[in-house]
């Protein structure tokens, strides 16, 4: 069930050398972690509103391979860890047949108090069910 999608890197994707500027990988991991929620579960421009949040306590990206300007990668994306109130998404990046790059990061479910600060919770039963369904690759 995860997220997947094809892009082609553009101009503005690469650095000074023509490779994979460094955070182009967490843009297009955060892209399809957004659309995961949308559709397994809610917008999460829905999820702040109700006092919720998913905030990532722990981020890495592995470059395994270069990859530049015009080159079509198959982002692939899917939830990869599922703890008691935190999940992993993770993202392989594909060019021709191989993993290229590998992002993962590691979110919280928190509630949010009126005063502004934030505590671990528990999933809700929806995104729980959705969260027990998704961990595979996509």
């Amino acid at each position: 069930m995860g997220y997947n999608r094809t892009v082609r890197i553009s101009l503005g994707d690469v650095d000074s050398a023509q490779v994979i500027f460094f955070p182009t990988v967490y843009r297009w991991h955060e892209y399809n972690f957004s659309e995961w929620l949308a559709a397994n579960f809610r917008p999460l421009r829905e999820i702040l509103a109700s006092g919720f949040g998913l905030p990532v306590v722990h981020s890495s990206a592995e470059y395994l391979s270069p990859l530049h300007q015009d080159d079509s990668v198959t982002l692939e994306s899917w939830v990869a860890d599922i703890g008691r109130t935190s999940l992993t998404f993770r993202t392989n990046v594909l060019e021709g047949a191989g993993v290229a790059a590998i992002v993962e990061t590691k979110h919280v479910w928190v509630a949010f108090s009126p005063a502004g600060e934030f505590k671990a919770a528990p999933f809700p039963a929806e995104l729980a069910a959705a969260l027990t369904t998704d961990v595979s690759p996509g």
